[in-house]
């Protein structure tokens, strides 16, 4: 076996060693009861509310597609086909729905609005995570939509991919959209309903117990002390045999 194979070899037992040699240690967390939930939607319902969403979205789209070919050919616009009554009430992409939202809280608007979110397709999920708690001041209905809705809403709407969509929805033409609606739960933020007129309760901290592994550090001996164990056990034999030698003059 040549020094390189012994080498591997013996990097790959203290590699076992070290993933082996752990011991169960416990930790205590205290969790902050400030954090807002995701509103829940089971599978039959997401995908109900995805058929209605594409179905309200395909003009908008629509609309799209042929306002590319009129620019294309160089049509005037009386000859392009008539914008769709829902296009000024939908608003696309995370940065557009912010500045709704702000708008929204501030002039205290009482708009059926619905926000659809892809949560799924968002990478990392901390660029919407805002949205979460903008809905709960604004008293509005956030709706995560199943996996791969954003590709199938992008392709809808005539876009690349659209991963949060806001409606503002109207009685008596998006029922379908507002009954869908209802069944989702609003989100609940307790602590901030303070700024629409509301005493905050008062909320308990949550304290968990995890159990986690660490890994076992054997102390490694310094050279001082390393030099000292071995003087120790070469002197241990002569102080063992002049003993022995004493005991011997004195019989």
């Amino acid at each position: 076996m040549s020094k390189k194979e012994a080498k591997k070899l013996g990097g790959a037992a203290t590699s076992i060693r070290a993933e082996t040699a752990k011991k169960p240690v416990y930790k205590t967390i205290v969790g902050s009861p400030y954090i807002i939930q995701w509103p829940k939607v089971h599978a039959e319902l997401g995908q109900t509310i995805l058929t209605h969403l594409l179905k309200a979205l395909e003009p908008i789209g629509k609309y799209r597609q042929k306002c590319k070919v009129d620019k294309r050919s160089k049509k005037t616009a009386t000859e392009t086909m008539d914008k769709p009554e829902i296009y000024d009430r939908v608003h696309i992409g995370i940065n557009q729905v912010t500045r709704y939202l702000e708008k929204y809280i501030e002039s205290q608007s009482q708009k059926e609005v619905l926000i659809y979110i892809c949560k799924r397709e968002i990478k990392p999920l901390k660029l919407c995570e805002h949205l979460l708690y903008m809905a709960a001041v604004a008293k509005v209905k956030l709706i995560p939509m199943p996996a791969d809705s954003e590709q199938q809403l992008g392709k809808t709407l005539d876009l690349h991919k659209a991963s949060v969509i806001l409606v503002e929805a109207v009685e008596n033409k998006e029922d379908s959209l507002l009954f869908d609606a209802k069944q989702v739960p609003m989100v609940e933020a307790p602590w901030l309903r303070n700024s629409i007129g509301e005493l905050p309760k008062y909320e308990t901290n949550y304290v968990k117990t995890i159990e986690t592994t660490v890994p076992i550090v054997t102390k490694r001996k310094t050279t001082e002390e390393q030099a000292s164990s071995n003087k120790k056990a070469k002197t241990e034999p002569q102080t063992q045999n002049k003993k022995a030698e004493t005991e011997k003059q004195t019989k």
